[in-house]
């Protein structure tokens, strides 16, 4: 079973780096088990992006195993700016697949294999060297 507990560490953990509290939910089917996790958080201002948002999404199977990701680095306005994404859905032909990185900023067509974020810490990790030095990614 997921638990808020985890989110609010690593909320709690990366917290010098958001602007405001998060949105989170978890919503879980009885029928399926299935666990939906959902959270949209602003990040302080970037010299280079202004307002940005990380909008995290995961599911998790009855078991508690994480089956499905996407975490989203973006410009704060409508339509959304991408910056960068990480996720495990449809297939690109990488050799990660279906692990990918949407890795060029404002063109979420392109894609690259994706070896090394695999889990929220991950993709915060990532981030946040960014967040910090105010230099446009990658």
């Amino acid at each position: 079973m997921v638990q808020y507990t985890k989110y609010v560490a690593l909320i709690n953990k990366y917290s010098p780096y958001i602007a405001a509290p998060p949105l989170l939910d978890l919503e879980s089917d009885a029928a399926t088990g299935v666990t939906k996790v959902r959270i949209n958080l602003q990040f302080i201002p970037h010299p280079v992006y202004g307002k940005t948002k990380f909008r995290i999404r995961e599911r998790y199977d009855s078991g508690g195993n994480l089956f499905f990701y996407r975490y989203c680095w973006e410009i704060n306005k409508r339509p959304t700016g991408h910056i960068t994404a990480w996720e495990n859905e449809h297939n690109h032909g990488l050799p990660t697949d279906p692990h990918h990185h949407h890795h060029v900023p404002f063109d979420r067509k392109q894609v690259q294999a994706n070896p090394n974020v695999r889990s929220l810490e991950d993709a915060f990790n990532a981030i946040i060297p960014y967040i910090i030095s105010g230099k446009a990614y990658p």
